[in-house]
């Protein structure tokens, strides 16, 4: 299983993210844009993960979510990752102060024995992928968003990636609410 602990967004945050890119979708070909259902913000990637490993990290997880509530969050801004020439994701900025609860889920994550995450967390909203072409106006598009959205999380899921046909469907496994 692909796993991975993410912030859901609430239904206002997804209508206003789609709501700010209607018109950069419209103008954007050589895009693929992330479906509404699929809009989160990843506090931890953890890759392929054994089933029975589930519950062991939702318990781990969950003690400190409940201790270190997410703060109010900001949807503002764009950008990508990756070289901004060729830019590969593209990204819609997260403020919000996530440091300390990121760091004690990494803690609490390693000392089952997962591996240190090898980059530093950026925090962020992907909201597509470029298949082709540089994007030069789609990426300045982006920059010049203002404030999308605000809200306050319920708490993190603990997701499956799966692949189908027609792309990623993420699962929600767990919830550990705040």
């Amino acid at each position: 299983m692909r796993l991975f602990f993410a912030i859901a967004l609430p239904d206002s945050a997804r209508d206003a993210v789609g709501e700010a890119l209607r018109g950069i979708r419209g103008a954007s070909e050589g895009v693929s844009w992330t479906r509404r259902a699929n809009l989160h913000v990843t506090l931890r990637f953890l890759g392929e993960v054994a089933e029975e490993r589930v519950d062991e990290l939702a318990a781990a997880v969950g003690p400190w979510v409940r201790r270190l509530p997410p703060p109010e969050l900001r949807l503002v801004g764009g950008g990508a990752i990756s070289d901004n020439r060729h830019p590969k994701v593209l990204t819609v900025g997260v403020e919000g102060d996530l440091g300390g609860l990121v760091g004690a889920m990494e803690g609490a994550i390693q000392r089952l024995g997962f591996p240190a995450e090898d980059r530093p967390w950026l925090p962020h909203l992907t909201v597509g992928r470029v298949r082709m072409g540089r994007q030069d106006r789609t990426l300045s598009a982006l920059r010049e968003l203002g404030e999308i959205a605000r809200f306050r999380p319920d708490g993190v899921v603990l997701y499956e990636s799966r692949q189908g046909e027609d792309g990623y469907r993420y699962v929600e496994l767990r919830a550990l609410a705040a």
